[in-house]
């Protein structure tokens, strides 16, 4: 009969950081922020024998986040480049009054 191992609360951590942060990539600096966090704890996590199961989802959910919000930003910023922020049409159009 094995053992009973605690639980790695860093690597339980990155896994939850890491799935944030592939969900909140569409939020510019949602998605960096939380992809940060997880392969920070992954990489805290890492004891003698290696990253645990949870710590490896979270780096990979991690680092999945990270370029999926960086290419949000990569879009907002040809979109806005491409389309302007709208606040030249806003001041063009006068007062509704």
């Amino acid at each position: 009969m094995d053992q009973w191992q605690p639980e790695n609360g860093m690597a339980l951590a990155s896994m939850i950081a890491g799935i944030v942060s592939v969900a909140a990539s569409c939020c510019c600096s949602g998605g960096l922020i939380a992809s940060s966090l997880a392969v920070i704890f992954a990489c805290l996590s890492r004891g003698d024998g290696g990253f645990s199961g949870r710590a490896k989802i979270g780096l990979g959910a991690g680092i999945a986040g990270m370029f999926l919000g960086a290419a949000a930003v990569l879009i907002w910023i040809a979109v806005l480049g491409r389309f302007g922020s709208g606040v030249e049409y806003f001041y063009s159009v006068g007062p509704y009054y």
